[in-house]
Parts: C-alpha cells; sequence; structure tokens
C-alpha cells in the first residue's frame, strides 16, 4: 500500500497526522529525562526518603491531575 492509500483508508488529513507526530514526538521527548531525576537528586546530596517523597508526590499528582482534566474535557 502507498502512503495515500493508507491515509485514505484511515481517513485522515495531512494536519492531523503531522498533529499526531509532534505530539507523538513531544510526549516521548517529555518523558525521556524523568528517569534520571532520582540519580540527579542522589548526586545533589538527597537522602533516599527524599527521593521517594519526590516519586510518591510525582505519581500522586499524575493521579490527581487527571480528574480535573476529565472533567474540563467533558464540558
Amino acid at each position: 500500500m502507498d502512503r495515500n492509500t493508507i491515509r485514505d483508508w484511515l481517513g485522515l488529513k495531512h494536519n492531523v497526522i503531522i498533529l499526531f507526530t509532534v505530539i507523538l514526538v513531544l510526549g516521548m521527548g517529555e518523558e525521556l529525562w524523568i528517569q534520571f531525576v532520582p540519580k540527579y537528586l542522589e548526586a545533589l546530596g538527597a537522602s533516599v526518603l527524599i527521593i521517594a517523597i519526590y516519586g510518591s508526590l510525582k505519581e500522586l499528582l499524575d493521579a490527581v491531575y487527571q480528574y480535573p482534566g476529565g472533567w474540563l474535557a467533558d464540558r
């Protein structure tokens, strides 16, 4: 299948494909550095407790932010 046939089959317009690609690249780039933050905090001299609090707060905020975002999206 050539590119136009796939795009037509999926029903995607050119600008939607570009938008999807940009969102995908930005999302991946945004998450790449997160795995290094605990090591960076350790290099700065943070204790294991501080690093654990950082990880817990990050996960908690990631979970809590989804509710207002979903509410706003449904309005």
